[in-house]
């Protein structure tokens, strides 16, 4: 009895076996390798892009610094008054080894300074290099394509930079740059291969040199192209008929493409392995069930599927736990390679991330990572408010100029510290670069909760900050921006919050300013102004009106110039509109340059018609005065018009003081010892200070209109201007009051031995023909 009985069992664990177990195993066995070909698949390509994401960022930056060495090249120019002995490869780019040689050429296409220097260079020309052209179509940078350097022989890449009536030329080493492409990729092993190509698809770095020596073209480059334009960033593509992964980014400074390839078959490999390895503990399962009870058969089919649900989560990226082991030995191997497997994938991603997305400074969130979530938290509850707090240090840049920048490093990271410690953790804190943060506020109470943020921002800057064993005062200003109020986009979203930080700078710092209506068409004014300020003096649609300065006895002793706008796009424009923002673009240089010129040919038909010495006092703006070739401006301009250098004043105001007073004493003795008068402009209206006044090289001392408008019946007013004039004559400075309109103001002036008076009571400003008609009414 038993020996038939223990057939039947025999056959019937079989019978089971065949039925309940083997096609169920083979069936799971066929879904977890489905399962496991798309993980690897999908982790490839993960892993891929953010290599080739983040390889570009590291070449962007990479590059960005050959291009600030020439723009200290150019500074040091400036600074040196086209002195070149300080501009050699040793000096300049000693530790980075980017260039293998430097040139100044001027606008005619020579060369005028190189480094190093060989004989004959000075004086080559090289009017047919594609960067002259390049830049003589007003473009400030040109990158070219690589090539052999007709002058050094060796691979090399041509950076220009425009610099006024320059050009600084540096001939990039290939060499190195591909160094520095091979040393990044050495973290990743072999199976991946990092390539750059330009913006034809030539190689110009690559694991195999030859490729980028010969200048082969990438086989699927127009492919590649493609992929990228239409924001896929990854394709399969043959290669000699192997199947290879690529993932792609374009550098948008130079239009060259990283390109990161890693062979299929790799990747195939250690799947296989998996798959194979599968295949055998379900083999074994196989195996053990037959001999086994039909209860151990049901506890193994239930393992099975165990083992099954947990890879289904490792495909679908939750790798970060590890899988529990079974009852049976058999499956230990096979979980100990799906937990080291998790293990190492969630490490990696790990370092990817951090790389990726945190500021290296500060350890904050950087701008990467506020895309990233500002898109999340956006397509999560796209009805949500959220708040956008921009603010960034009041005067940062004085104070690294003035304490050099590690100091300024370490105020950034004692900010951010402190800033992180203090605000509610349920915002998002963000370091966009250099003194720049960002505050993400996701909540719907969102005014409250941003007057909150606002209030804590504002008391972790009270106490200083101790850097270097100094102590550092600041004060930020802050600009906010609401989604959706203010755009359903995140770039403009940070624009209005950026133009709303501005505004607080402009209301005098240290406050906060929400984004509203009138900015935003402020905004938009200032960009129409700026276009069409950018093409005003080619169309000569400035003109210059001038206004009489007279003396008591109402005997003309000169004129001011003052400059006028009628653009042919927007209609009339005030100087109190666009003279700022002419100078916050530096187009004032070349305005300030026709002003000068045109008020020197005025003064020179007026005073050579009558026989007289009268003056032209021009406004001169502080980014004028701060420029190196101020002085050479006006000497040549003197030179050219030939007018007497006593005919000519320039105004000044007192603001020019605030950053660099030393630097300004030099440039205004310079100006005197060239017999020009100086005039302190609009006194009394911003940092007025008798220290300023006794170090200034003043001749003339203008009262502002402000004190003279109610000096009429305001006797502290008269008091005021009296003290003035009284304090200027003993420092002997001339006084001219400006604004006045009334028979009454004039002679209040006058009885105080005011010098000189200027206003609508005189003569508004008038154009030069209505001018030499006040003059011959004079009877000069």
């Amino acid at each position: 009895m038993k020996i038939k009985k223990r057939k039947r069992l025999w056959l019937s664990i079989v019978e089971g076996n065949l039925i309940a177990i083997v096609f169920p195993i083979m069936l799971l066995g066929y879904f977890i390798s489905l399962n496991i070909i798309n993980y690897f698949y999908k982790d490839t390509i993960e892993k891929n892009s953010i290599i080739v994401n983040t390889f570009t960022n590291y070449m962007d930056k990479t590059l960005d610094e050959p291009l600030e060495i020439l723009k200290n090249i150019e500074l040091i120019l400036k600074d040196n008054n086209g002195d070149y002995k300080n501009i050699t490869l040793e000096k300049i780019d000693a530790s980075h080894h980017f260039f293998q040689r430097i040139e100044v050429v001027n606008n005619k296409g020579k060369v005028v300074h190189a480094t190093p220097l060989t004989p004959n260079t000075i004086g080559e020309d090289r009017l047919g290099q594609d960067f002259l052209k390049y830049v003589n179509k007003n473009n400030k940078v040109y990158w070219s394509q690589p090539s052999i350097s007709i002058i050094t022989n060796q691979p090399t890449i041509t950076l220009a930079l425009s610099s006024e009536d320059k050009i600084i030329v540096g001939y990039l080493n290939l060499n190195r740059i591909r160094e520095l492409s091979s040393d990044f990729i050495k973290d990743f092993g072999n199976k991946i291969t990092i390539a750059i190509t330009d913006e034809h698809g030539i190689f110009i770095s690559n694991k195999n040199p030859n490729l980028a020596n010969e200048r082969k073209l990438e086989a699927n480059f127009n492919e590649i192209k493609d992929m990228i334009a239409k924001n896929i960033n990854h394709a399969t593509l043959n290669y000699d008929g192997n199947k290879v992964f690529v993932n792609a980014s374009r550098i948008e400074a130079t239009g060259w493409y990283v390109i990161v390839y890693e062979p299929s078959n790799e990747v195939w490999i250690l799947v296989k392995y998996l798959i194979l390895l599968l295949i055998i503990l379900l083999v074994l399962c196989l195996v053990i069930s037959t001999i086994l009870t039909f209860v151990r058969a049901n506890e193994i089919v239930y393992a099975i599927q165990e083992l099954n649900d947990q890879t289904k989560r490792i495909a679908s990226g939750e790798h970060y736990d590890n899988i529990e082991k079974q009852s049976y030995n058999e499956f230990d191997e096979l979980i100990d390679n799906f937990n080291l497997m998790a293990k190492e994938i969630k490490e990696r991603d790990r370092k990817l991330k951090k790389i990726a997305y945190t500021d290296n400074l500060t350890g904050l969130p950087n701008r990467a990572f506020m895309f990233k979530e500002l898109k999340r938290l956006i397509k999560k509850n796209p009805n949500n408010y959220l708040g956008i707090i921009y603010f960034d240090m009041d005067n940062f840049k004085r104070i690294n100029d003035t304490y050099g920048h590690l100091l300024g490093d370490e105020l950034l990271y004692q900010f951010s510290k402190r800033l992180k410690k203090n605000i509610s953790h349920d915002n998002i804190f963000i370091r966009l670069g250099g003194d720049e943060f960002i505050l993400v506020v996701p909540d719907n109470r969102i005014k409250e909760k941003i007057n909150l943020c606002i209030k804590e921002i504002m008391e972790s800057v009270v106490e200083p900050f101790e850097c270097t064993s100094k102590l550092i005062n600041i004060t930020v200003s802050i600009g906010i921006g609401v989604y959706p109020e203010n755009g359903n986009r995140i770039s403009e979203l940070i624009q209005c919050a950026d133009t709303a930080m501005y505004a607080a700078k402009e209301s005098g710092k240290n406050t906060y300013r929400f984004f509203d209506s009138k900015m935003k068409n402020k905004l938009q004014k200032e960009v129409s102004i700026e276009q069409a300020l950018r093409k005003a003096l080619l169309n000569n649609e400035f003109m210059l009106l001038f206004q009489p300065q007279v003396d008591a006895g109402k005997q003309i002793r000169g004129f001011e110039a003052l400059v006028r706008w009628n653009s042919k796009d927007i209609g009339n424009v005030s100087p109190l509109d666009f003279i700022l923002i002419a100078e916050e673009n530096g187009m004032i240089i070349e305005i300030g340059k026709w002003i000068l010129k045109t008020s020197c040919e005025f003064i020179k038909i007026v005073n050579e018609k009558y026989k007289r010495d009268f003056i032209i006092s021009v406004n001169i703006s502080p980014i004028e005065l701060k420029d190196s070739n101020f002085l050479n401006t006006l000497i040549d301009i003197i030179d050219s018009t030939k007018i007497k250098s006593e005919w000519l004043e320039i105004e000044i105001t007192e603001n020019v003081m605030i950053d660099s007073l030393e630097e300004v004493l030099i440039k205004l003795k310079q100006i005197k010892e060239l017999k020009i008068k100086i005039s302190l402009d609009d006194f009394g209206t911003g940092f007025s200070s008798l220290s300023y006044l006794g170090k200034l090289p003043v001749d003339t001392l203008k009262i502002d209109k402000g004190f003279i408008k109610d000096i009429s019946s305001n006797i502290h007013n008269q008091k005021m201007v009296e003290s003035i004039i009284v304090m200027s004559h003993k420092l002997g400075i001339d006084v001219v009051a400006e604004g006045i309109e009334e028979e009454t103001q004039f002679q209040i002036l006058k009885k105080m031995n005011c010098d000189n008076i200027q206003g609508y009571y005189i003569k508004k400003p008038s154009s030069f023909k209505d001018i030499l008609d006040f003059i011959n009414e004079k009877n000069i």
